[in-house]
């Protein structure tokens, strides 16, 4: 199990984010106030530049949100039919990466004039899970037992609507100076992911496997049928 976090390049994001924000400040009237943040949470982590419009209720924002969590173990299954012939025994352990990038943009109305916010916005997203599974041990597959190199493969990909509207509310304010603390949750309607698993090596020949991989693709997509993900991003920021 392992988190990717790009160091790097968050340190001179970060840095080019600070000196793109003075200069954006800069070029802009009187007034207006840009706010560069660090936001965290389950769309990733990621920079975030908003913008609210002095003597107005209104205010834009856009991101970019990254991740990367790796696990060895993301979830195990045993293809299994006795047939002595066509039949099969893989007990496979599935592993993988989760693979989070987005970005979005949106549109803040804030009815009481205050830092309480609602948004409306539309992401781009790159999401997806890609997993392979290997045999656990020796796997019977017809006639014929094939060890563990042999025995072949089994890839699975999970990937989102590339284009998905964001509804939410949330706060941003001054905790001191000119740092601003900002919390938003909302839905991120994302649609069905769509699911696709694929075989490589000698089970691959047999319909009866090919059936059953099918059929595991199936219960996997219908246990994935959720149309929203859930969003709640935290941020840490200076405002200009």
């Amino acid at each position: 199990m392992s988190f990717r976090f790009p160091a790097a390049f968050l340190i001179s994001m970060a840095l080019s984010g600070a000196a793109a924000g003075q200069a954006f400040a800069s070029s802009l009237p009187a007034g207006y106030q840009p706010t560069v943040s660090a936001r965290v949470g389950t769309l990733g982590i990621g920079p975030e530049v908003s913008i609210r419009i002095p003597n107005s209720h209104w205010g834009f924002r856009g991101n970019i949100n990254f991740f990367t969590y790796n696990d060895s173990s993301i979830y195990h299954h045993r293809f299994t039919n006795d047939n002595p012939a066509t039949g099969y025994d893989l007990d496979a352990q599935f592993g993988g990466s989760f693979r989070f990038f987005n970005g979005g943009l949106t549109t803040d109305f804030y009815p009481l004039g205050s830092g309480l916010r609602v948004s409306l916005g539309v992401y781009g997203v790159g999401n997806r899970v890609t997993a392979r599974a290997t045999p656990t041990g020796d796997a019977r597959i017809g006639r014929r037992i094939y060890d563990v190199q042999d025995a072949g493969s089994v890839s699975l990909k999970a990937i989102p609507n590339q284009v998905a509207p964001y509804i939410g509310f949330g706060y941003a304010g001054r905790i001191v100076s000119n740092i601003v603390f900002s919390v938003d949750a909302g839905i991120l309607a994302e649609g069905d992911p769509k699911v696709s698993m694929t075989t490589e090596g000698p089970a691959a020949s047999l319909p009866s496997f090919t059936d059953s991989v099918e059929r595991e693709r199936r219960r996997i997509q219908h246990d994935v049928n959720i149309p929203v993900y859930p969003v709640l991003e935290l941020g840490l920021g200076y405002r200009f």
